[in-house]
């Protein structure tokens, strides 16, 4: 229903097990994150993301591009079942039930913001992490 996506950055110069670590840590804001080795991200988000009406779906892929690695996190917040339920047996007033999802894509979005500037800052020259 309501669709967005993040990429991160991360240098050529990382080693697998350092960036399925560093993206395991940073994405584990959102919620429960599993990244493995072949590239896949797969993403529990967390209950405090979503709500009664709206649910979220979270994966990604990690891949090579030019001289870097680039993660990419998709996501969906749509309704869930109760909120269809509400949509439709409170019509005309239950369709305010769609601003859900939408604030739920707006909370997604932000905790991504913070989780790709975390995990960013930590891979550039001036970050606290050593490698």
């Amino acid at each position: 229903m309501f669709r967005g996506s993040s990429e991160i950055r991360l240098p050529i110069s990382m080693k697998p097990d350092q960036i399925v670590n560093l993206l395991t840590d940073g994405l584990s804001s959102l919620g429960a994150a599993a990244v493995s080795k072949n590239g896949s991200i797969d993403l529990e988000v967390d209950k405090r993301l979503r709500s009664t009406f709206s649910k979220v779906s979270a994966d990604g892929k990690i891949r090579k591009r030019n001289n870097d690695y680039l993660a990419v996190v998709d996501f969906d917040a749509s309704l869930t079942v109760w909120g269809w339920v509400v949509a439709i047996a409170a019509f005309p007033i239950g369709l305010l039930v769609f601003l859900s999802p939408l604030s739920t894509k707006g909370k997604i979005e932000d905790a991504l913001k913070r989780a790709t500037r975390d995990i960013e800052d930590q891979t550039s020259p001036s970050g606290s992490a050593s490698f």
